[in-house]
């Protein structure tokens, strides 16, 4: 099914997933949590994560670790 799917749905899951990841409490490097996700690098990671989210995953992880 993902298969057929197209790049941009498909990197919406992949940072649905990585959102979860982070929002972990004890979470892992942003590369270990990239490849998890799916992601291929993590410059595609932080593209697609930016692009979807409007902040970068770190910025995400580090307003998650206030709340």
């Amino acid at each position: 099914m993902l298969a057929r799917l197209g790049g941009g749905h498909l990197a919406q899951l992949r940072v649905i997933e990585a959102k979860v990841l982070l929002r972990q409490p004890q979470p892992k490097p942003l590369e270990i949590m990239a490849e998890e996700a799916g992601f291929q690098s993590m410059s595609t990671f932080h593209s697609a994560f930016k692009k979807l989210e409007g902040i970068t995953p770190a910025a995400f992880r580090a307003t998650r670790a206030d709340s």
